[in-house]
């Protein structure tokens, strides 16, 4: 098998970003891979659709900067409700991403990625391989 074989799943992502293009490009790539989609347009709506969905979510991937509820303050709040969630947070923003680089324990991939880049990481989250 090869390492885009690899990257493949099945399994449920929950994508949450505000920028409309991005969130369907990462649904596009995620189907593409063969994962199934959920998405959300801020924290708040991803944190209740988390609530919802918690047995069913295998990965969350999540933009850090956000209107109502940052990616951040989602992220502890799906924690909170599942301290073993698979979040994923992604960043653009160079304060963002100086935050992150500096918190090693919250798995983080800058803005611009691959296709590859993202599925391999969500398949290494949810296999516990990382």
């Amino acid at each position: 098998m090869n390492d885009l074989q690899l990257s493949k799943g099945n399994e449920t992502i929950l994508i949450v970003d505000d920028e409309h293009m991005v969130r369907n490009m990462l649904v596009f790539y995620l189907k593409d891979f063969g994962y199934q989609i959920m998405t959300a347009e801020d924290g708040e709506e991803a944190v209740n659709i988390f609530k919802q969905h918690v047995d069913t979510i295998k990965a969350v991937l999540m933009d850090v900067a956000m209107p109502d509820k940052d990616g951040i303050t989602a992220y502890g709040e799906m924690k909170e409700i599942n301290p073993d969630a698979n979040i994923i947070l992604i960043s653009g923003n160079p304060n963002s991403r100086s935050l992150l680089e500096k918190t090693p324990h919250i798995p983080f991939i800058p803005k611009p990625f691959s296709p590859y880049d993202i599925a391999n990481k969500i398949r290494i989250s949810i296999d516990g391989t990382a």
